[in-house]
């Protein structure tokens, strides 16, 4: 899958609010740092999400780290999932190479293509998931499978 490939960014954002779903569905109130990693992931795809459409072009007040319980945490990440879902299904893709303007969280402005942000959300949200499933061995918590290959099987 290229950045510039809509379809597979499309499937991408699929298998990520399944994966996320799966792992939030798995969160206990005692899972502090994996729920943390979790609501971090999900907390950033809406930061980034807003950042493309312009509606935060500075993310100085943004709170990417937010303390939340399991079903806060589970509400979070619906909240992303549907956001990110309708974000890239209504995404032309004529628009994929388009540039988000904005600042990051030290005040830095960029322009990045937007299939580069969206490449980037979905690796973010991966990378978080796999330090959540880590924290949750350190429980003795077995964590869900969410590798991608389980959710093309469901997907069929």
């Amino acid at each position: 899958m290229l950045a510039s490939d809509l379809a597979g960014l499309q499937r991408l954002a699929r298998y990520d609010a399944w994966a996320n779903r799966h792992l939030a569905d798995a969160l206990r109130d005692e899972h502090h740092t994996p729920i943390r990693l979790l609501a971090h992931a999900a907390e950033s795809e809406l930061v980034w999400l807003r950042r493309i459409e312009g509606t935060q072009p500075s993310s100085r007040t943004a709170d990417f780290w937010p303390d939340l319980n399991a079903d806060d945490c589970r509400t979070l990440v619906e909240q992303a999932a549907e956001a990110l879902g309708h974000f890239v299904d209504v995404l032309g893709a004529e628009q994929l190479q388009q540039h988000a303007v904005y600042r990051n969280s030290k005040g830095v402005e960029y322009r990045t293509p937007i299939a580069d942000v969206l490449t980037h959300i979905l690796l973010h949200s991966h990378y978080h998931r796999g330090q959540a499933a880590a924290a949750l061995r350190a429980l003795d918590v077995d964590p869900p499978w969410t590798d991608f290959i389980a959710f093309a099987r469901k997907e069929g």
